[in-house]
């Protein structure tokens, strides 16, 4: 196997805004750091989810039961959750 050392490179500001007004063909310099670019853009940024998952995650959000909270202050005392036991309220 071998290991590759990468160095970190301090980014300047004006770096940063030169490629934020840039397609990113033009910065990245080979087709895997443009194919990983286009990942990471994929899983970070939420406006690139698709449609069916978005539908899918409301979907399991509403469809969600809320638990029965009559056990939550025994759970809390047993667990030792003095610090959550002011915000009970909110669960």
């Amino acid at each position: 196997m071998v290991f590759q050392t990468f160095y970190l490179v301090m980014m300047s500001k004006k770096k940063l805004d030169s490629w934020r007004d840039q397609n990113p063909k033009d910065f990245c310099g080979t087709e895997e750091i443009l194919r990983n670019y286009y990942r990471n853009e994929q899983l970070v940024d939420l406006s690139k989810i698709p449609e069916t998952i978005c539908i899918n995650i409301l979907n399991s959000y509403t469809e969600q039961s809320s638990g029965d909270r009559s056990q939550l202050m025994n759970y809390f005392v047993n667990k030792r959750l003095k610090n959550l036991m002011e915000y009970i309220e909110e669960f």
